[in-house]
C-alpha cells in the first residue's frame, strides 16, 4: 500500500490548516456578511486531496486462486469485509486467463476473501491470474471537480464552493467505506433444512426446497447441512451452481453478501449499508433447524462510518421569529450568509426530520419539503453537509471555494478524519 508519505501528509495539513483561517468579516451579528475563504482553495486542491487520499488503497500485484463470471476469489489474502467497494480491480497484462488481459472491474461488495463486481467480467478468473486494486471510490467526483478533459494543472472555473461541497461529500463516502465496521450475523444449520421454510435477509426471501423450481429465491436442500449451506452462500452471492443449487431466476441480494462460515453457518455481512446503519438490517428465519445468532431480528456490530458533523452554520445557531412552512428565518445575531450559500445543504430545525435547502438569502432558507407547523423562534439549527447525497447540488458561478469559514471548517475536520482513515487502513499486499 502506498504510504501516506511525508510529502502528502505536508499537503493535507497545510489544506487543513488554510481552511481554518476563514473568519468572519468584523464581528457576528446584524449587517455583517461573512467572508469567502482564502482563494488558494483550488478545485485542482480539491482533486488532489481526494486522488492522495485513495491512491493510499491501491494494492501491490495479486493472484487470484478463482471466481466466477462476476466475482474474484483469492484465498490467500484477508480484505477487510466491506471495505474495497467501489474500487478497481484490473489484471495484469500477463495474467493467465487471456480474456481478462489489461482488463478493469469495479468492485460492488467484497467479503474477506471474495470480491464481487458491478457487472460480468470478460472471462472466468482462475487460479494463477494475477491483478492489482486501485483506489477509484472518489474518481465520479475528482472528475466532477475537474470537468471533463481537464487535468493536473487546468484548473476549471476557478473558486467556487462547488468543489468544497463535492468534496465533503466524497470524503464522507471514503471515510464510510474505509474506516467502517459492518454489521453481520451468522446463520446456525443443525440438520439439512426443511422443504418451504425460509431464511430472509432485508426484503431478500430465500425458501428450501427439496426439488429445485425456478423461482427467485429458491435453494436446494443439499444431501447434508454443510451443502445446504453452501447452496444457500451461492444463491445469495449468485455464485456457481445456478440453475442447480438455486433457482435461475434468483436475483440480487442488496442487502449482504455471504460466506461459508465455521461448522455449519451462514456468516452474513451488511452489502452496501455500511457502519453502524447496516444494524438496521433485518433478518428472519422459519427454519426448524436454523437460526439466527441469540435469535437477532437484525444484523448488528456495525460501527463507525460517520464523521463529525461540525454544524456549519454559526454554532449556537437559531432560528427567528416569522418562519413559514416552507422557509425557515434564521435569527440575524448569527451573522449574515452569502445568497444560496447553503444550497444543498441538510438542515434540521430541532426534532423535525432532515431537509434538504434549495435556496437561501441573507437570513432565511427555504426547504425542499414543508414542515407540518412553521417552526418557532429560538428553535435549535443545524446546518451540515448530507453524507449520503452522490452529489449536492450547489451554484457554479460567482462563489468563492468553501463560500465560508463554516464550510472550511467542516471540511478541514472531514480531511482530518479521512486522513486517518487512510493512514490506519490495511490492504493485502
Amino acid at each position: 500500500m502506498p504510504a501516506l508519505d511525508a510529502v502528502v501528509t505536508t499537503f493535507l495539513t497545510r489544506v487543513k490548516s488554510d481552511l481554518n483561517t476563514g473568519s468572519d468579516i468584523s464581528t457576528p451579528g446584524a449587517g455583517n456578511v461573512r467572508a469567502a475563504p482564502k482563494q488558494y482553495i483550488l478545485a485542482q486542491d480539491m482533486a488532489a486531496v481526494l486522488d492522495l487520499l485513495q491512491d493510499a488503497l491501491d494494492t501491490a500485484e495479486m493472484t487470484a486462486t478463482g471466481g466466477s463470471p462476476s466475482t474474484l476469489v483469492d484465498g490467500a489474502n484477508t480484505f477487510i469485509t466491506g471495505t474495497q467497494q467501489g474500487n478497481t480491480v484490473t489484471f495484469e497484462s500477463d495474467t493467465t486467463t487471456a480474456a481478462l488481459r489489461d482488463t478493469s472491474a469495479v468492485i460492488l461488495s467484497n467479503t474477506s476473501t471474495t470480491l464481487t463486481f458491478t457487472q460480468p467480467l470478460a472471462g472466468t478468473p482462475v487460479s494463477g491470474d494475477t491483478y492489482r486494486i486501485t483506489g477509484s471510490m472518489c474518481d465520479k467526483h475528482i472528475e466532477a471537480i475537474r470537468g471533463a478533459g481537464l487535468g493536473i494543472g487546468e484548473n476549471p472555473r476557478g473558486m467556487q464552493f462547488a468543489e468544497a461541497a463535492i468534496t465533503n461529500d466524497a470524503l464522507t463516502t471514503f471515510i464510510r467505506t474505509v474506516g467502517s465496521t459492518p454489521a453481520s450475523s451468522t446463520l446456525t444449520f443443525s440438520g439439512v433444512g426443511v422443504n418451504t421454510q425460509t431464511v430472509t435477509t432485508g426484503t431478500k426471501v430465500y425458501t428450501l426446497q427439496t426439488v429445485l423450481t425456478n423461482v427467485d429465491g429458491n435453494v436446494l436442500i443439499g444431501a447434508n447441512a454443510a451443502a445446504t449451506v453452501a447452496n444457500l452462500v451461492a444463491a445469495i452471492n449468485l455464485g456457481a451452481g445456478v440453475g442447480t443449487t438455486y433457482a435461475t431466476l434468483t436475483t440480487a441480494n442488496t442487502f449482504v453478501t455471504a460466506a461459508d462460515g465455521a461448522g455449519d453457518t451462514v456468516v452474513v455481512t451488511a452489502k452496501t449499508l455500511l457502519g453502524t446503519a447496516g444494524n438496521a438490517i433485518a433478518i428472519a428465519e422459519t427454519c426448524t433447524n436454523a437460526s439466527w445468532t441469540g435469535g437477532a431480528l437484525f444484523l448488528a456490530g456495525g460501527a463507525g462510518g460517520a464523521t463529525t458533523a461540525r454544524n456549519i452554520g454559526t454554532p449556537g445557531l437559531l432560528t427567528a421569529a416569522g418562519s413559514t412552512t416552507e422557509r425557515v428565518n434564521l435569527a440575524s445575531a448569527q451573522g449574515s450568509y452569502q445568497i444560496d450559500q447553503l444550497r444543498g445543504m441538510q438542515i434540521v430545525v430541532g426534532t423535525e426530520d432532515p431537509r434538504i435547502i434549495v435556496s437561501n438569502d441573507e437570513d432565511s432558507v427555504l426547504v425542499n419539503k414543508v414542515y407540518g407547523s412553521a417552526p418557532s423562534a429560538s428553535t435549535a439549527v443545524t446546518i451540515t453537509v448530507p453524507t449520503n447525497q452522490a452529489f449536492i447540488s450547489v451554484p457554479t458561478a460567482g462563489h468563492l471555494a468553501g463560500s465560508g469559514p463554516g464550510e472550511n471548517l467542516q471540511l478541514a475536520e472531514t480531511i482530518r478524519v479521512a486522513q486517518a482513515a487512510a493512514a490506519a487502513f490495511v490492504t493485502p499486499v
